[in-house]
Parts: C-alpha cells; sequence; structure tokens
C-alpha cells in the first residue's frame, strides 16, 4: 500500500541477492502477484517480461545493481518505477522501505493488503527450452 499497490497490481523487480531477495518476494507476493527479474536481464528482455506479464508497477532497490536496463524497460513501456532502500545495520536482514510513501487523500485502509485466496502469487518467465 505504501507505493500506491492494490491486490490486482503486478510488481515486477530487480531481485537482490541475499536476504533482501526473500523478503522482497514475500512481502510482494504476499499482497498482490509477484514478477522477479534477473538482475543482470538485458533491457530487450526485460521490456518482453514486463508488457508480457501485464506489469503495473516495478519496484527498484536501488545501490543494488542490475537496474538500469529494467529501469529503461519500465520508462520505455511507460510503467511508473517506485525505489526502494534497503535499511542500514540498525535494520534486521531484509528489512528495506520505499524511498517515498504514497498517501491517497483519504489515507491508507486499516485492512492489510493481502493476496486474495485465489490471487495469483507468482508469475515467472522462462526461457521456454
Amino acid at each position: 500500500r505504501k507505493i500506491g499497490a492494490t491486490q490486482s497490481t503486478i510488481v515486477a523487480y530487480n531481485v537482490p541477492t541475499g536476504p533482501i531477495g526473500a523478503s522482497a518476494f514475500l512481502s510482494v507476493a504476499a499482497q498482490c502477484t509477484a514478477v522477479p527479474l534477473d538482475p543482470g536481464i538485458t533491457e530487450a528482455d526485460a521490456f518482453e517480461a514486463l508488457t508480457s506479464c501485464g506489469v503495473t508497477i516495478v519496484a527498484l532497490f536501488r545501490d543494488t545493481g542490475g537496474t538500469d536496463e529494467i529501469e529503461k524497460a519500465a520508462t520505455k513501456a511507460n510503467i511508473p518505477i517506485k525505489w526502494y532502500v534497503i535499511a542500514g545495520k540498525n535494520k534486521p536482514a531484509g528489512w528495506f522501505s520505499p524511498e517515498r510513501e504514497e498517501v491517497s487523500p483519504s489515507g491508507f485502509s486499516q485492512l492489510p493488503l493481502v493476496n486474495a485466496a485465489n490471487g495469483i502469487g507468482l508469475l515467472l518467465r522462462t526461457s521456454g527450452t
């Protein structure tokens, strides 16, 4: 909700290594649909993944590498990009937060955002081979 996501949102993100990658997947898939992208993906492949999966928000982690090509592809596809920062050493492993939170005019609902019981938690694009 802090980036304007709803249950129907499809979020693609660069997968950082370590606990952040695991935490990012669990955070997204529990609330909407996750489309994890390899940080080494090319712009062309990122564009294909974003458009074929119907991605509505791209989340990128600052200072993790592998964001340039995804950022270019998202811009080309006119998909909004939300930036995340990884917490410093004083926070638990896997802790991250949005660089800028979005607040609707009515504020956030007090109800938790959770994926529907029959919702899609994960979309993976494979090579098909």
